[in-house]
């Protein structure tokens, strides 16, 4: 009997020490399993923070570009306004000295004709006296 007894607590100190390595086993597995969907997973978000980090320092650089043209942009326009308005003062310029110079021609031309005027009413005085005569 106690043979048998022994034989029997044998068997199943077999059979739970099998299963404790079959559990065992089993865990190692599923922590295995663990640690490499962990690690995907830890790959996966390295990789978003890469790629994030990559679109941000491209976003800056486009912002900062961006504003750099802006500047430029500004800075012609104002040169742009400038060169506008030095020709609109030499064009203002232009038009005062022309408009000068007709008012003299006309200054003159009326001097001229109010002289021949003269002329001619002396003229015609002088001839008027000597047919009086």
């Amino acid at each position: 009997k106690e043979a048998e007894h022994a034989e029997v607590l044998q068997q199943h100190e077999s059979r739970v020490v099998s299963a404790e390595k079959s559990h065992h086993a089993a865990l190692t597995s599923k922590e295995a399993e663990h640690a490499e969907v962990l690690q995907q997973h830890e790959s996966r978000v390295a990789s978003a923070e890469q790629q994030a980090a990559h679109y941000e320092s491209r976003a800056d650089h486009h912002e900062k570009s961006a504003t750099e043209q802006k500047i430029d942009y500004e800075r012609q326009l104002a040169d742009y306004e400038r060169q506008l308005a030095e020709l609109q003062q030499k064009a203002e310029r232009a038009l005062e000295a022309q408009e000068a110079e007709h008012a003299e021609v006309v200054q003159q031309h009326e001097s001229r004709v109010v002289s021949a005027e003269k002329s001619h009413h002396a003229a015609l005085t002088s001839k008027e006296a000597e047919h009086a005569e």
